[in-house]
């Protein structure tokens, strides 16, 4: 399931850099499962989509370009309606400009790159570990469980 985990959320990185300039992409933020997917987690479920955490000035420049629409997402976590951009004719790649319990400057400053991740930085494990927190849905519950067991799994410096 990892192997097709990764293969899948590279193909969807790929298409993204294809679709959008990567200097439209500069402070874009790999988050999500797919995030925790490059850690080479096995999240034991299919991953099927891409979210890039983006800040709020890179949101409304991408909004700007021609294969994005914006379209309004309700999420019951999140206090009010998310705004979430999607590539035209793409399937399955949100770009977004909040993400419960985070906040992007922060989750931007602690992101590195990771293998399969091209050019673009992938949200630090902590991060992702306190968005699942927040998040608090069933199957957040069961990703933190595997990611836990994963850290706990590491060598200790």
């Amino acid at each position: 399931m990892l192997e097709f985990n990764i293969n899948k959320v590279s193909e969807l990185i790929n298409k993204l850099t294809s679709i959008i300039p990567t200097d439209n992409l500069l402070e874009a933020v790999i988050f999500g499962s797919s995030a925790i997917t490059l850690y080479d987690i096995n999240l034991e479920r299919r991953i099927n989509d891409l979210d890039i955490f983006v800040s709020d000035t890179d949101y409304e420049k991408l909004k700007q370009l021609t294969p994005i629409e914006e379209l309004k997402k309700i999420s019951k976590n999140i206090e009010n309606k998310t705004l979430t951009l999607k590539i035209n004719g793409v399937q399955h790649i949100e770009i977004l400009k909040a993400f419960p319990g985070v906040n992007h400057k922060e989750v931007l400053s602690k992101a590195s790159l990771k293998n399969h991740s091209n050019t673009l930085k992938v949200a630090s494990i902590e991060d992702l570990v306190t968005w699942k927190t927040v998040q608090g849905r069933p199957k957040d519950v069961c990703d933190l469980i595997i990611i836990n067991n994963y850290l706990k799994s590491l060598p200790t410096i």
